[in-house]
């Protein structure tokens, strides 16, 4: 393999403009959990992603609550199933009423683009097969 990168033409950066960077002192702040979740989806999908079973997360948010379309790695047992639903209604629920869904159908439905009365349709749907 050759590998010309033409060394003449390439400008070098003086190490002078990251000097102030070096010079500056980290500040640290105390943070809680809350601090970094209250009002980010993402930052809540990237959450629930850190449990061992979370494949994908999508989500969306209304005035009340909010909702996540989970797709997992194969769960054989119904108890684990409800546990990991119980799990992460708790942990994202900051603020809001947290609805996990494990639902292939509710997880492709959730788009970036939805409506509020989209919104409010599968919120409903949602609920209604949470309560079964």
């Amino acid at each position: 393999m050759i590998c010309n990168l033409h060394v003449e033409k390439q400008i070098l950066l003086k190490d002078g403009c990251f000097q102030s960077h070096l010079d500056a002192q980290p500040v640290y702040a105390e943070r809680q959990a809350e601090d970094y979740f209250a009002n980010d989806l993402a930052m809540l999908n990237a959450f629930a992603l850190q449990n061992e079973y979370v494949v994908a997360v999508k989500s969306f948010e209304t005035e009340n609550a909010r909702v996540f379309g989970v797709l997992t790695m194969p769960i054989y047992l119904k108890s684990e199933r409800d546990e990991l639903v119980k799990t992460l209604s708790i942990s994202l629920s900051q603020g809001k009423r947290a609805y996990v869904s494990l639902d292939n159908d509710v997880f492709r439905k959730i788009k970036d683009d939805m409506t509020e009365e989209q919104k409010e349709e599968l919120l409903s749907l949602v609920q209604k097969r949470a309560k079964r």
